[in-house]
């Protein structure tokens, strides 16, 4: 998908979709600090709101195999994430 993602979406899908990676990865960064009962709230809105989004987006990057997702409804869990 991500080959072919410039010509099949619209730049806000594009734009929700690098947001959504970002926090991924900021969680990945974060967890051994989360892990080790390190990880302060209250330093940095970004890295606060990742941690907060992190069980939500887990569930729903887990998608059953014959679980069905209407599109508008996938732009619109989209958007609230990037939000």
């Amino acid at each position: 998908m991500s080959r072919v993602a410039n010509q099949v979406c619209d730049d806000e899908h594009l734009l929700h979709a690098a947001i959504i990676r970002n926090r991924l990865n900021k969680i990945e960064q974060l967890k051994l600090l989360i892990d080790m009962g390190e990880y302060k709230f209250g330093e940095n809105s970004e890295n606060d709101q990742a941690i907060n989004q992190r069980e939500k987006l887990r569930e729903w990057l887990c998608q059953k195999e014959y679980e069905v997702c209407e599109y508008k409804n996938l732009r619109q869990e989209m958007h609230e994430f990037a939000s």
